[in-house]
């Protein structure tokens, strides 16, 4: 269903919701063209990059698509879009943080150095190939490599 920016002004949060009850695709449309902009911005004020806000933003709209959500108050959808969008921002920090400690311990990551995490990775993958290919070796193939 296709809605212009004339009656996306004009609904209410009480029609959007009503309408996610009948017709979930067509409510969940409404809703994204609704408030995606207004959350993105306010995303982007918890995590200072535009992508991630964004992607987090989609990612609420998908699951409200798939699981739904119940409302008590019809009347009140911005307040809990923001919620759950924080929550999500909340999770999103969490993890990063458990991410970068997981990766500190593995030495595969220093912030002192900067180093890429991929090169990092990849070097000590070459090392363990080289080592697994020299303890086949006969003992003076290995002397020479």
């Amino acid at each position: 269903m296709h809605f212009t920016a004339a009656v996306v002004k004009q609904v209410s949060d009480e029609s959007i919701i009503d309408l996610i009850y009948t017709d979930r695709s067509a409510g969940i449309s409404l809703l994204f063209k609704t408030y995606y902009k207004a959350l993105v911005k306010f995303a982007d004020g918890y995590v200072s990059d535009m992508n991630t806000a964004s992607e987090i933003v989609q990612e609420l709209y998908v699951s409200l698509y798939c699981k739904g959500f119940q409302l008590r108050n019809k009347k009140s959808l911005l307040p809990y879009l923001q919620q759950s969008l924080r929550n999500r921002i909340f999770n999103y920090h969490r993890n990063n943080k458990l991410r970068s400690r997981h990766m500190q311990s593995l030495g595969l990551f220093s912030a002192e150095d900067g180093e890429d995490v991929n090169s990092r990775f990849a070097c000590k993958e070459m090392k363990l190939l080289l080592n697994r290919s020299l303890a086949g070796m006969s003992n003076k193939c290995s002397m020479v490599f």
